[in-house]
C-alpha cells in the first residue's frame, strides 16, 4: 500500500488490520487506522515525517486536518486544566509545535469462534502525555486500575474519556 505507517520514519499513514502488535503473545491489532501529525511539520528534533494521504479519497484530507486542529486545541486546554497552579502560559512554549499524532481506529465487530489472540489492541503503555478518546456506544476499552485490575470502560456516545 502506498501510504502504509511503515514506510515513514513517525508511523504517519495507513495501518492495516494486524500491522500492528503490541502483545507478542496475539496475531496482532485488529484494528485498522490512519494516523496524521501536523501537515507543515517544523524541524524541532523530533521526527517528524510528512503525512500521506489516499489519492483515491479527494475529499478525505481536509475534513481529517480539520479534526486534528480541533483536537490539538483541546489538548492545549487539558494542559492548562494541568497547570492550575502554575502560570497560566507554563504550557505555550512547550506545546507551540506539539508533535501530536492523531489516530482514527476503526475495530471491526468480532464475531465467531473467539481466538484469545485476536485483540482489538492488546495491552500497551502509551507513550504520550496523554490520550484523548472519542467513544462510540460499543464495548471493549480496558484501562488497568491502581490496583493492576483490568477495568471495562462503559461506553458512551459521543464521551471523550481522558488517559494520562
Amino acid at each position: 500500500m502506498l501510504i502504509n505507517i511503515h514506510r515513514t520514519s513517525n508511523f504517519r499513514g495507513y495501518s492495516t488490520f494486524f500491522g500492528v502488535n503490541t502483545d507478542p503473545e496475539s496475531r496482532g491489532s485488529m484494528h485498522e487506522a490512519i494516523c496524521v501529525g501536523p501537515e507543515n511539520p517544523r524541524d524541532t528534533g523530533t521526527i517528524r515525517d510528512a503525512n500521506q494521504w489516499p489519492v483515491d479519497l479527494p475529499g478525505f484530507k481536509a475534513p481529517v486536518l480539520d479534526l486534528y486542529a480541533s483536537v490539538v486545541g483541546l489538548g492545549k486546554v487539558i494542559f492548562y486544566l494541568f497547570a492550575l497552579d502554575l502560570p497560566e502560559d507554563f504550557f505555550d512554549d512547550k506545546t507551540k509545535n506539539p508533535a501530536a499524532v492523531m489516530q482514527i481506529l476503526h475495530y471491526p465487530p468480532q464475531t465467531g469462534i473467539v481466538d484469545d489472540r485476536i485483540v482489538g489492541i492488546g495491552a500497551h503503555t502509551d507513550f504520550e502525555r496523554f490520550i484523548i478518546l472519542l467513544q462510540d456506544d460499543v464495548s471493549g476499552l480496558q484501562v488497568l486500575n491502581t490496583a493492576n485490575q483490568w477495568i471495562d470502560v462503559k461506553p458512551i456516545l459521543g464521551a471523550l474519556v481522558l488517559k494520562t
